[in-house]
Order: C-alpha cells, then structure tokens, then sequence
C-alpha cells in the first residue's frame, strides 16, 4: 500500500498499519490531502487555501488546474462523503469497507502527487 496518515517518522509503519480507529484513519487522510493541495497552490494568490476552505472545494480547482481523471474525482467524493458521515451521524462509527478506504485514498494521493508533482510531506 501506499504511505497512507504518515507518522511523524518516514521509518515507522502507515497509520493505517497501526491505528485501529477509523475516524482518525478517515480525518488524518483528508488532512493529508488539504496539506498536499495547500502546499503546491501557496503561492497561487488565486487558490482557495487554509484550514476554513473545504477539501471539495480544494479539489474543483486543482481539477480546473490540472488533469485529474473521472475515477479520482470519484474516489474523493467518496472520501469526503465518508468522512463528513463519520463526523456527522452520531450511527456511523466506522468505515464500512476499511480495504477499500485505503485502496481508494491510496489511488487518490498517488494521482494528486502525480499530477501537482508536490514533494513527499508528513503531517503529524
């Protein structure tokens, strides 16, 4: 798999190897994702950065700026919905297919790196 919630240390194992808690699984991935985006666009005057703009939103222009497929823009959707659903309904405590959560944010860094060329970061 891929790097997945990186700790603070590139020699320890992916978050995901180590935490059995879905939510911090799901969060600290779509964190991942705002620092990624946040830290290719700075010195774009025109991108929506920070912590009060939201991932989607994030996304739509990355998507305006660069060439992301059909199948990321789907995968994130899913992400987001995931995420906001863990935060929001007080019956949803975890991710329904945690394999599949992985696989599809793994695709989703990997495109999002691919295409913004940004370098690897840690977020902790």
């Amino acid at each position: 798999m891929g790097n997945i919630c990186r700790t603070a240390s590139h020699n320890q194992p992916p978050l995901y190897e180590t935490c059995d808690n879905d939510i911090e699984l799901v969060m600290r991935s779509t964190k991942l994702l705002h620092h990624i985006i946040d830290q290719h666009y700075q010195q774009d005057e025109n991108a929506p950065l920070g912590v009060r703009v939201g991932l989607m939103e994030k996304i739509i222009y990355t998507q305006r700026c660069e060439d992301l497929s059909k199948e990321f823009l789907s995968n994130v959707r899913e992400l987001i919905s995931l995420r906001d659903n863990l935060v929001s309904d007080p019956n949803c405590n975890t991710i329904p297919d945690r394999q599949k959560f992985i696989e599809s944010y793994n695709s989703v860094e990997k495109e999002i790196r691919k295409e913004i060329r940004v370098n690897d970061c840690v977020v902790m």
